[in-house]
């Protein structure tokens, strides 16, 4: 599993895709039942994917922060040089990709519940044409 490892690392990848390539194998063993431990969770074969995640000379990008960058471009899109409607729908947009990104439970930090929520028939929006309240839901 070591040469496995060392092979991949010598084709170019990143400790990172390593990590992730080892782990596929640990659920092959796992789906095979496989007796004993997987050998991608040797303490040598570990180590030596620690070094290369450590040693890849880039710095891993800062994760999205929901809590401090959500509101950030929640303002940038209220506050964009769009009419009401534009901006909803971008605003939405972006939640819902949020969600097909499987990170629903982030958006239902900062959404009203799916219960509280509905969309009235077209005849009853306001006169500057849009609903006075909104239902999104996944099917």
């Amino acid at each position: 599993m070591e040469a496995y490892v060392k092979f991949q690392r010598d084709s170019g990848k990143k400790g990172g895709s390593i990590r992730v390539d080892t782990g596929c194998i640990t659920s092959l063993c796992k789906e095979c039942r496989h007796e004993g431990e997987s050998p991608a969770k040797a303490p040598d074969v570990r180590d030596l994917i620690r070094k290369y995640e450590e040693d890849d000379g880039t710095k891993t990008t800062a994760a999205f922060d929901f809590l401090t960058d959500l509101p950030k471009i929640w303002a940038a899109c209220w506050s964009a040089p769009w009419d009401s409607s534009t901006s909803l729908m971008v605003w939405c947009m972006f939640l819902i990709a949020i969600c097909l990104m499987a990170r629903a439970s982030d958006v239902t930090q900062f959404c009203p519940l799916y219960e509280d929520m509905k969309l009235p028939p077209a005849p009853l929006w306001g006169a500057d044409g849009l609903p006075g309240w909104i239902d999104i839901g996944l099917w």
